[in-house]
C-alpha cells in the first residue's frame, strides 16, 4: 500500500448505473463505447463509487477514460460523455491487486490501515482496470483527508 498523490488528465467521464457484480462488463462497454476516428484511450479505464453501496443492488458509477482527445455529446450508445481536463486527489491510498483474487480482502486491508492510523477517508473508492495478458489488475484507490 502506497500513500500518495493521484492526477489523472484528459479523462472522457460519465456515469452508469448497475451492480458491481456486473463491473467488467461496464468497463468493457466503455472502452469500446468511445472510439472514434483518431481517439484512442492512453490510460486505464478508472470506475468511481461508494464502497458503502456495494450491498446495494443498483448504484451509480462514474467511469472515466483517459483519451488523447477532447470529448462531449453523445458516445456510440447514446449516453452523453463529459470532459475532465484533470482529476487530483491530494492523499490517497492506493495498492494493485489481480481483479479475480482478493479484491475484498485488500479493500479490508487498506480500510484497516486507514483506521489504524486515525486517518478518515471518504466515501469513495477508484479502480484502475488495466488489462495484462488478457487478465485485468486493478489498482485499488481511497481518498483521504
Amino acid at each position: 500500500m502506497n500513500e500518495q498523490r493521484f492526477t489523472m488528465m484528459n479523462l472522457a467521464s460519465r456515469e452508469m448505473v448497475g451492480n458491481i457484480r456486473d463491473i467488467i462488463e461496464i468497463v468493457s462497454t466503455v472502452e469500446l463505447n468511445n472510439y472514434g476516428e483518431g481517439r484512442f484511450q492512453n490510460g486505464p479505464t478508472m470506475v468511481e463509487f461508494k464502497p458503502t453501496e456495494i450491498e446495494s443492488e443498483e448504484q451509480t458509477f462514474n467511469v472515466y477514460l483517459p483519451i488523447n482527445e477532447e470529448v462531449s455529446g453523445e458516445g456510440n450508445d447514446g449516453v452523453n460523455w463529459k470532459w475532465i481536463p484533470e482529476l487530483d486527489i491530494t492523499k490517497v491510498l492506493r495498492s494493485r491487486v489481480p481483479f479475480d483474487e482478493g479484491i475484498e480482502t485488500k479493500l479490508e486491508e487498506m480500510k484497516s490501515y486507514l483506521q489504524e492510523n486515525s486517518i478518515p477517508y471518504e466515501d469513495r473508492l477508484i479502480l484502475l482496470f488495466s488489462k495484462i495478458y488478457e487478465e485485468y489488475w486493478v489498482d485499488m484507490v481511497i481518498p483521504y483527508v
